[in-house]
């Protein structure tokens, strides 16, 4: 098994697990489930163009509090970004 991270966004960050696709996109909790659902639409769809089935495909969404992210040695809800 492999993990590979990519990352289009210094605060979201996609692993894809595996052989068969898992992507856990971990970001900064407060988007809406509207925004969630156009993320996995997107996703999907960018899979989609690389020849993988939808029905082959999960996405996971961590929603994290600021508060249990660390950036620029401290909490991000520190830090006004």
């Amino acid at each position: 098994m492999f993990t590979k991270t990519i990352s289009v966004d210094p605060y979201l960050a996609f692993y894809v697990v595996g052989v068969m696709p898992v992507v856990i996109v971990e970001m900064w909790e407060g988007r809406t489930a509207e925004q969630k659902k156009k993320l996995i639409e997107g996703i999907t769809k960018a899979f989609e163009d690389l020849g993988v089935k939808p029905e082959w495909l999960h996405i996971t969404i961590h929603d994290v509090p600021r508060t249990n992210w660390g950036t620029r040695g401290r909490q991000a809800s520190e830090t006004g970004v």
